[in-house]
């Protein structure tokens, strides 16, 4: 059979390349979908397989640095039980999850418990600017009560 010829009319969907390279929003990795009805044991253990699987740290290393972290021994056995949904008796503990996140520089990964709270990990970085539009709120909130008193002890 003959090789179809090539219309010179279409554009080749697959050959398009960006013309500068694309910044991220958010500036940590794109975390993986996490189901609601997921019980927070596989959240976290989804969190680490997309962290192992997102770096170019091979895991050996990744343990390596997580051992000299915590002084203790971590291997990457460890760390593929850690990863799986499916090893319900192997799950990380919040002191491994803190020694991995600084292996990989991932503060993301503590994320995961935060927002099941409502809350959220941040850079200290961003800790002023996160005070001071805690402090705004307060000014605010202190101004609509003060509007609604007002009335009330000006009519006395």
């Amino acid at each position: 059979m003959a090789k179809a010829r090539r219309d010179p009319l279409t554009l080749d969907l697959l050959s398009w390349q960006p013309k500068q390279p694309m910044s991220p929003v958010v500036p940590t990795p794109a975390r993986a979908a996490e189901p609601e009805g997921w019980r927070l044991a596989e959240r976290i253990s989804l969190s680490v397989a997309a962290a192992l699987r997102d770096s170019d740290m091979p895991r050996d290393e990744v343990a390596r640095r997580m051992s000299e972290f915590l002084g203790e021994d971590v291997s990457a056995h460890m760390l593929n039980a850690y990863a799986s949904q499916a090893r319900d008796d192997h799950n990380i503990s919040f002191a491994r999850l803190v020694a991995l996140s600084h292996a990989l520089g991932r503060l993301d990964l503590l994320d995961t418990g935060a927002r099941l709270l409502g809350g959220a990990v941040v850079d200290q970085r961003y800790l002023p600017a996160i005070e001071e539009m805690i402090l705004i709120d307060e000014i605010e909130e202190r101004e609509q009560r003060r509007k609604q008193l007002r009335p009330r002890w000006r009519g006395r």
